[in-house]
């Protein structure tokens, strides 16, 4: 089954990695004192990106999967974002 997505989390998470890499860039290209330190946070930003990355590739998996199911009930509709469903839709005109 399918969860809501989550667009704002989703969103904010973006937002803050993009804030923190810039810092991180920022901060890089000031110092280059402390590189352990510096490949440590890039460490933890990179997992942070890997994890929602893979949060969205798992929901294109399952709409992939059951994208006739999904169609086919407009309760499952809402718990996508405009975007999956404008896939899940492609994804059937591909397949037909």
């Amino acid at each position: 089954d399918i969860l809501h997505f989550e667009t704002v989390l989703v969103a904010r998470l973006r937002e803050a990695l993009r804030k923190r890499e810039e810092q991180l860039d920022y901060a890089q290209a000031a110092t280059e004192k402390d590189v352990f330190s510096s490949t440590i946070l890039r460490m933890d930003l990179d997992r942070v990106k890997y994890l929602l990355m893979e949060y969205l590739r798992v929901r294109l998996g399952k709409i992939q999967r059951f994208a006739l199911h999904i169609l086919g009930d407009s309760d499952i509709h809402s718990r996508l974002s405009d975007e999956e469903l404008q896939f899940a839709k492609q994804f059937i005109d591909l397949e037909a």
